[in-house]
């Protein structure tokens, strides 16, 4: 990464967010959690992907108490990011990428600042 950043010639600050990135996306570990559950059986990859999920499962009271099936479709569709203090995640008027789109976020260290100026039930 260090390589490609030079050559690019990438501004301190940036390298910086990237390096921390890196940091908190897997903790001093590098590794494809994608090419390894591509690896697995779908049997295999669907109870490591359950596994994963369990701490958002437990935190969110619906899903605590729903179907397992519905869950274990639901989760089969979430994809895990990582964002950095001061990342603006999502910014009101904007499209999502996909016409269905949803979004969970759990946090597991951090603080989250909401603004809308939405008026009606879904603030």
């Amino acid at each position: 990464m260090d390589e490609y950043m030079n050559f690019c010639k990438v501004p301190i600050e940036l390298r910086n967010r990237v390096r921390d990135y890196y940091e908190v996306r897997f903790k001093g570990k590098m590794f494809n959690e994608t090419d390894i559950l591509n690896e697995l059986n779908p049997l295999l990859r669907e109870k490591i992907v359950n596994f994963n999920c369990r701490a958002l499962i437990k935190s969110v009271e619906f899903l605590a108490t729903a179907d397992p099936e519905f869950v274990a479709e639901l989760i089969s569709q979430l994809q895990f990011e990582v964002y950095l203090p001061g990342d603006e995640i999502i910014t009101e008027g904007e499209k999502g990428t996909h016409v269905s789109s949803f979004y969970f976020f759990l946090f597991l260290i951090g603080d989250l600042r909401c603004t809308s100026s939405a008026k009606g039930p879904f603030k």
